[in-house]
This record gives structure tokens, sequence and C-alpha cells, in this order.
């Protein structure tokens, strides 16, 4: 297994014990040479000289050493045997490791061997694992790719063999909500969030003028969906019915993309290349950021359109706004008629 460590090839066995604390350096794993040994008793170091023999493996080495310290340094049995159980639990670590990386996944260790990062998984360069090893070899997972799920099951204290089992688990069980989401990013106009990963279990995508729809998507249900209209008032309310309208013959059969485009009756929502870029009317700009102006005004004949952090901003400067849960509302700074905004977009576009 190759361990990434100043592009030097490395192998670490390190467990802790009350009886003792071993640390192995292999430099030339899978071969023993030039290994270098600190053996501990607490925390006074034990001086030991413990050279390989010539083209030992270093699995042999370690059984040598367990071994060594047996005969030498160790009158209770038991804790003999917690150090080669230790050891033991290292070394399956490490095959199991080894198995994966040849199996076409990427494996990264810090230079102490205490986190573990994979990736690569299926072919996809974006879902990653990020493990915490601790001084008895006991592996949790501490970061993932996937979004957020009930349970987290795999987030318990195992073996990489085992997460990395129930993470394949979870993947497969995603194929449609990935599939969903790859179609809303190839055939719409998504606007948000600015930062889209494998987590995030939603989108926001343009209608039509001035209307933009939020799409937030279960995961293990990609079927149940939720639907935020953002807009003029007069032209959202229409929406709104028909979604309440029409969301008892949504056709699970069907992708999500398809099943809106049948319930408003549309033949394809408006794409990117087609569009016209409108900058915002507060900083004049087009682009935040990765964020682009989607906020404008309920008056229908204002056509002045605003970035949702500007606006925000300007409200704070205004005795008359307003804020009451997720809802901001205040004057348009063109035509000064009622604008109303939901802050929680603001939250959702750093998802």
């Amino acid at each position: 297994m190759t361990v990434r460590v100043a592009q030097k090839r490395q192998f670490y066995f390190f467990f802790m014990e009350n009886f003792f604390k071993i640390i192995v350096k292999f430099p030339e794993y899978p071969l023993a040479g030039k290994v270098k040994l600190e053996v501990y008793d607490l925390s006074k170091k034990i001086p030991l000289e413990f050279p390989p023999d010539d083209g030992e493996s270093a699995q042999d080495y370690v059984r040598r050493l367990e071994m060594h310290l047996e005969g030498n340094f160790c009158d209770d049995s038991s804790e003999t045997d917690d150090i080669m159980s230790g050891v033991a639990r290292f070394e399956e670590m490490f095959n199991q490791l080894d198995f994966l990386e040849k199996s076409g996944n990427v494996v990264e260790m810090s230079s102490d061997c205490t986190k573990i990062r994979m990736s690569g998984m299926s072919g996809n360069e974006q879902h990653f694992l990020e493990f915490a090893v601790s001084d008895r070899a006991q592996v949790k997972v501490t970061d993932h790719s996937l979004p957020a799920l009930p349970g987290e099951m795999f987030w318990k204290i195992g073996t990489i063999e085992s997460h990395m089992a129930s993470f394949q688990s979870f993947l497969g069980q995603l194929v449609e909500f990935y599939d969903n989401m790859h179609t809303i990013d190839e055939l719409c106009f998504v606007v948000g969030p600015p930062e889209i990963t494998t987590k995030t279990t939603h989108r926001i995508i343009k209608f039509s003028e001035k209307i933009f729809l939020k799409i937030s998507i279960d995961p293990l249900i990609p079927s149940q969906i939720s639907l935020n209209f953002i807009g003029p008032i007069a032209k959202v309310e229409p929406l709104r019915e028909i979604y309440n309208e029409k969301i008892a013959d949504w056709d699970s059969e069907m992708d999500v993309h398809k099943n809106l485009l049948r319930m408003y009756d549309m033949i394809y929502f408006p794409m990117k290349e087609n569009d016209v870029e409108t900058p915002c009317n507060i900083c004049f700009d087009y682009l935040q950021g990765s964020s682009i102006p989607i906020i404008s005004c309920d008056n229908t004949k204002c056509n002045v359109i605003f970035h949702l952090q500007c606006l925000k901003n300007y409200f704070v400067t205004l005795r008359s706004s307003k804020t009451m849960f997720t809802l901001a509302m205040g004057q348009c700074p063109f035509c000064r008629e009622k604008l109303t905004t939901f802050l929680q977009l603001e939250a959702d576009e750093n998802n």
C-alpha cells in the first residue's frame, strides 16, 4: 500500500497499551529493510536493537518482534495478548487498505496513521470516506461524500471493510437520486446553490422570467420532493395552486424533471445558453461570487431583479422592513412596492 508522505513509501504500525507503546516504520515496505523501531514502557523509551533478517518481510518482522517482546519484557500473558491483538488488528487494517487500493480506490494516510481518506469509489472521484484510527486500530468515519441519511449507521466504530461495505450499499440506494440531480443539471438552468457537491439535495432552477423553483429531493425516496416558488406573488400563486392540484398525479416511474414538465404542460425549462444576463439593480453586477440575481419585486410591472444578499443588506437600512421567521419584507428600492423574499434561501445557498 502506498502511503503518501513526502512522496516516500512508508508503512506504520502504531498502538497504545498500558504496557507498551510501539512505533514501527518500514521505509521499504513490504520488506523490513531499514526498519525504524521505537518501544516505550509508558512514557519511558526502552533501548532495543532488533534488526531485520536479510530479505525479511514486514509481516514476518512484526511476528518475530512480538515473540521477542513476549520472551524478554512481558510477565503477564494477558498484556502480551493485548499487544499481539493490537498488532494483528493493524495488520488486518493495512491488508484491507492494500486490497482496496489494488481494486482502484485511492488511499491516502497521515504520517502517524491516525487519519485515512478513501476516494475514487465506483469510479467517481467526487465520492470519499474519511476515517479516524484509534491506537487500537478501531476505525470511525469522520466525514463522507453522501447526503445526510437517516441513522448514519456506518458512522459507528468498525473496520475499513465494514465501513466500505456500508458506504457502497448506501451508494447503490442513491443511484436514482443522483440520476435525478444529473438530469436537472443537464436540462435546466441551475442558478443555485453556488457550490454543488454530492451532498447537495436541492437545486434552484429558472422556471420563467422572474420565477425560479427550488426543488428539494429526498435521497432515499426521490419521488418525494419539496417545491418552493421564488418570484412575484401574483405570478407564483397560480403555479403553487397547480402544484397542489396535480401532485397526487405524480408518476413515480418518471424522473423529477419529466414530472414537473408534465405538471406545468411544458416542453422544456429555460436553458442557460438562452438566458440574458440581467444584472442586480443594487450592485449592478450579474455574478456575486457564484450567485446570480433571482429576487424580483411583487409589482409585476417592475422589471428589476436583485441578489438575495444585496436585498438583505438593503432591508437592514429600512426602518419599515420586517423579518418573520424565514420571510423578509420591505420595499422595492425602485418602485417602492412591497417586496418579500425567503431568507431560508440564503442558508440553502451555503449548503
